[in-house]
């Protein structure tokens, strides 16, 4: 009858509510002042509301070339979700086409101040967050991935996990593309300083930072190979790191994908006893 459909109607209703504060998310879209460069940086934080009052891991999120502070969520429209399923504050803050140094040739380009110095202690300050290492993970893809163990691996203080995902981990092997020639000059002329500002050139430290690290690369990815190479390196000198390659490009669908595996794989280091 009317009344018991009209129950059935209401107990919908509560139940579609329900659903979505389960997966409800703050989602700010903010402006952070970087002293450094003299600039405000559009910046995305993803909080999750489910246990408001206790403070949360953080993730930041790091962009490839081109982008900007909303290209993962272009990547992965749902990441509000896996912030909530996961408790994790993910922070996505525009890097330009910086590659995350502060540039050696480009002045205003101090991309690796903002994000480990001013950054960080503007999301530590205004945001509930739990603070540290053991606390804070950073990630990103192709530009991303180098910048995130470009940054965990100069501070480990700061950062106890990272992840890359199709990163140009290699950047002397691209020497001519998206526009390193501007921060580095050519290759040809001063190898040395290409060697200083890439990951693959830089294990030892990468190695002593004693972080939690998730590599992931596709199979039809261009950086495959230095992927490979960094792998078979990082094994070498006995990094532990946890290593995927699966059927991929260098592509949205493959890094909506990979995100789902790197942020399980953060989820677990922050719950975990021996960080």
């Amino acid at each position: 009858n009317s009344l018991n459909m009209n129950k059935k109607t209401v107990l919908l209703v509560i139940g579609l509510i329900f659903k979505v504060t389960l997966f409800a998310s703050q989602v700010d879209t903010i402006q952070v002042y970087s002293q450094s460069m003299n600039k405000n940086i559009e910046t995305l934080v993803l909080s999750p509301t489910t246990n408001q009052g206790t403070p949360t891991p953080v993730l930041y999120l790091l962009h490839g070339f081109g982008n900007n502070a909303f290209g993962w969520v272009e990547v992965k429209p749902n990441l509000q979700e896996l912030a909530e399923k996961y408790n994790i504050t993910i922070v996505c803050s525009d890097a330009m086409n910086s590659w995350y140094w502060d540039s050696p040739r480009v002045d205003d380009s101090k991309y690796e101040t903002f994000f480990s110095d001013e950054l960080y202690r503007f999301i530590g300050s205004n945001y509930n967050v739990l603070t540290g290492r053991k606390n804070t993970a950073v990630a990103g893809l192709s530009m991303g991935g180098h910048g995130a163990l470009w940054l965990a691996s100069k501070y480990p203080s700061l950062y106890g996990a990272a992840g890359s995902m199709s990163g140009g981990v290699d950047l002397r092997e691209f020497g001519g593309s998206w526009n390193l020639s501007e921060h580095l000059g050519t290759y040809s002329a001063d190898n040395s300083l290409w060697s200083d500002y890439t990951v693959a050139a830089n294990l030892e430290r990468l190695a002593s930072a004693k972080l939690a690290l998730i590599i992931d690369c596709g199979l039809d990815d261009f950086f495959y190979n230095v992927n490979i190479e960094l792998h078979s390196q990082l094994n070498k000198i006995k990094v532990p790191h946890d290593f995927i390659i699966r059927p991929g490009a260098h592509n949205r669908a493959y890094w909506n994908n990979a995100i789902e595996y790197q942020l399980l794989f953060f989820h677990q280091y922050f719950n975990s006893a021996d960080q």
